[in-house]
Parts: structure tokens; sequence; C-alpha cells
């Protein structure tokens, strides 16, 4: 893990596979511009504790992604673009030099 980012005292969480928030598909056009900008932040709000859980059992417990995300992301199509940055965030946060 890079110099900011520090490991808890206990990790949790690791053991199942640790769901992607999924984007609201068709709710966008109903909503004013101000309900647009809540539900991006909470969208993005939900994609940074999924990004930290990651890096949380990546980085501190040693789980690989596969494990973390499951097998069905690396068919192909998005889910494999996906499993690619998140291999890619793995990679630049966490670092041998780091004692979790």
């Amino acid at each position: 893990c890079n110099a900011d980012f520090v490991c808890p005292e206990s990790v949790t969480g690791c053991d199942a596979n640790i769901e992607k928030p999924e984007r609201p598909i068709g709710t966008w056009w109903g909503m004013s511009e101000e309900e647009k900008v809540e539900a991006k932040a909470e969208m993005e709000a939900k994609v940074d504790t999924f990004k930290q859980q990651i890096l949380v059992c990546a980085c501190c417990d040693g789980k690989s992604l596969q494990e973390l995300v499951g097998n069905d992301r690396s068919e192909g199509g998005r889910g494999k673009q996906i499993l690619a940055k998140l291999q890619e965030m793995v990679e630049t946060e966490c670092n041998a030099d780091f004692v979790c």
C-alpha cells in the first residue's frame, strides 16, 4: 500500500464477493437537476467505499481480485475492463514495502 494508504487494525468483509454498486438505470429521466447531483454524489460515495474495501482486502488481507469480485467480471466486455482497472488500482496502491 502506498504512504497514503493505512491498513485498519482489523480487516473485515473480505470473506465474500464484494458487490460493486450498480448505477441506477432509467431513473435519471424523471429527476430534477438537484436530484441528479445528489444521486451522482451518492453513487460516487458508494464507488469510493467499494474501492476502499477492495484495497483493504487486497493490500491488508492478501486476497486476489477474483476472490473479492468473483470470476464473472473476467469473462469479457465491460466486466473485463472493470477488473483491469481494479487490478491497476491495487498494483498502484499496494506495495511490497508496506507492512499491514
